[in-house]
């Protein structure tokens, strides 16, 4: 379950990152609220990705972890905060977008349900103490 989770995010996420420049690309109106969208799928999906394999590479030497969590993995830790203050502004131009009876639908539903997920995204971080990690 925890997989089929974790790829929803990271596919909605990606969807996010590439709809951004084809948008600019087709002169469609909303670049910034694109673009926010695309900032805040890339950190989803940087941490999606980045944080097994840092943490294999980290924990493949028993040694790297005696210390205390290293530099790498505290500097990864930090994109779930990255994550939680996009999702705000992100939810705001959702809004915005289902308030414009010029934009199309499938815009409309395409904010709509990632910043759904966005927020899923944070409460699945929070559940798992990944979401405001203190060093």
């Amino acid at each position: 379950m925890q997989l089929a989770i974790a790829a929803l995010i990271l596919a909605s996420s990606l969807a996010a990152v590439v709809m951004a420049p084809i948008g600019t690309l087709r002169r469609r109106p909303g670049a910034a609220r694109r673009w926010l969208a695309a900032g805040l799928g890339a950190a989803n999906a940087a941490f999606l990705v980045g944080f097994p394999v840092l943490m294999a590479a980290t924990l493949a030497d028993p040694s790297a972890i005696l210390y205390g969590i290293p530099t790498p993995v505290a500097a990864l830790l930090a994109l779930p905060l990255v994550s939680a203050v996009l999702t705000a502004p992100t939810a705001v131009a959702a809004v915005r977008a289902l308030r414009r009876p010029a934009e199309r639908v499938t815009t409309r539903a395409g904010y709509s349900l990632f910043t759904i997920v966005s927020v899923g995204y944070l409460a699945w971080l929070a559940c798992w103490h990944l979401l405001g990690w203190q060093p």
